[in-house]
C-alpha cells in the first residue's frame, strides 16, 4: 500500500514541477496542451508551419502578461516573419501590421501626443486585439467571429489575397477600434490625439504595402488607394486621396463607437451598428480580385 501510494504521489509530483515550469514561459503549456490540434493549425493552403515555428507563433500572441505597449512591435513584427517564412498567407494582415505597429509604438513613446499614458493604453488594446483571436484560432479555441471570418479566408486557397487582406484590415479598423476606445475607456479629450494618431499611421501606407509585398507577395498598393471608396476619388483630391479620406472616415466612426459603448444605454443599438458596417464591407471585400503592378 505504501509503495501504492509513493507512485502516485511521485506522479503528482512531476504533474506540478510540469505545470508551475511552464506557467514562466507562457505558451508552452498551450502548444503541449494543444496536442492533437498542432497539425492541424500548422497546415494551410499547401504551406506548412514547422513545430518550432508554430510553438514560437503560440508565445508570441499570448497575451497572458502582456502589458507593456512596447512589446507589440517586436511581437507583431516577429510574427510576420514566422508566416512569412513559412510562405503562410495567414500571415498577409500580420505584414500588412508591422509598420503601423512599429510607428504606433515610436510615436506614444516618443510623446507625440498630448496623453501619453492614453495613448500607449490604445496602442497595448488594439495590439490585444489581434493577438488574443490568434492566439485561440492556433489553440483551436473558439474565436471571435470576425477574425475567424478573416482565418477561414486564409485557408480557403480559392479566397483572394486582397479579400484575405481587407478581411483583416476591416475586422481590426472596424470592430477592434472602437472596442478598444471603449476598453480604454477614452475620455471626449483624447479624440484630437486619436486623429493624429491615425494621421501619422495613414503615413506609413506605402512602407506597408512594401513589407506586404516583399513578404507576402501580395501587390495592395491599388486597393489601398481605392480604400472602400475607389480610385475615381483620387482624380478629383488627388493620389491617395480616396485612401485618406477612406481610413480616416472609418477612424471617425471608431471614435464614435468606442465612445457611445461607454454609454450602457446604446451599447447595444451600437454594437448592431457595428456589425451591420462590418458585414457591409465584407461584401464590397467579396468583389476584389487581386491586383498587379502596372507593367511598364
Amino acid at each position: 500500500m505504501l509503495k501504492s501510494y509513493l507512485h502516485v504521489l511521485s506522479k503528482s509530483i512531476v504533474v506540478v514541477l510540469l505545470f508551475t515550469g511552464c506557467r514562466s514561459t507562457g505558451s508552452r503549456l498551450d502548444a503541449a496542451a494543444a496536442g492533437q490540434q498542432m497539425p492541424q493549425k500548422m497546415h494551410s493552403c499547401g504551406s506548412q508551419l514547422s513545430a518550432a515555428q508554430y510553438r514560437e507563433l503560440l508565445t508570441l500572441s499570448d497575451i497572458t502578461g502582456f502589458d507593456d505597449f512596447l512589446d507589440a512591435a517586436p511581437r507583431t513584427k516577429r510574427i510576420a516573419e514566422i508566416f512569412a517564412a513559412a510562405k503562410d498567407r495567414r500571415g498577409i494582415f500580420a505584414s500588412m501590421y508591422v509598420e503601423i505597429t512599429q510607428e504606433s509604438v515610436g510615436s506614444s513613446h516618443r510623446g507625440e501626443y498630448q496623453d501619453s499614458q492614453m495613448a500607449g493604453a490604445l496602442v497595448l488594446g488594439f495590439a490585444r486585439r489581434y493577438l488574443g483571436p490568434l492566439h485561440d484560432y492556433l489553440m483551436d479555441k473558439p474565436v471571435i467571429n470576425e477574425w475567424q471570418t478573416y482565418f477561414t479566408l486564409a485557408e480557403d486557397c480559392s479566397a483572394s489575397d486582397l479579400r484575405v487582406l481587407g478581411t483583416g484590415v476591416n475586422t481590426h479598423l472596424t470592430f477592434d477600434l472602437p472596442h478598444t476606445v471603449a476598453a480604454i475607456k477614452a475620455p471626449a479629450s483624447f479624440e484630437a490625439d486619436f486623429t493624429k494618431f491615425g494621421d501619422i499611421l495613414i503615413e506609413k501606407k506605402q512602407a506597408s504595402t512594401d513589407l506586404l509585398l516583399s513578404e507576402q507577395q501580395v501587390y495592395a498598393a491599388d486597393f489601398f488607394d481605392g480604400f472602400f471608396l475607389g480610385k475615381g476619388v483620387d482624380q478629383i483630391f488627388g493620389k491617395g486621396a480616396a485612401s485618406y479620406f477612406g481610413f480616416r472616415a472609418i477612424r471617425a466612426e471608431a471614435w464614435f463607437n468606442g465612445r457611445s459603448l461607454q454609454n450602457p444605454s446604446l451599447s447595444g443599438a451600437i454594437e448592431g451598428g457595428i456589425h451591420a458596417a462590418w458585414l457591409s464591407r465584407q461584401g464590397i471585400l467579396r468583389l476584389i480580385h487581386n491586383s498587379k503592378p502596372a507593367t511598364p
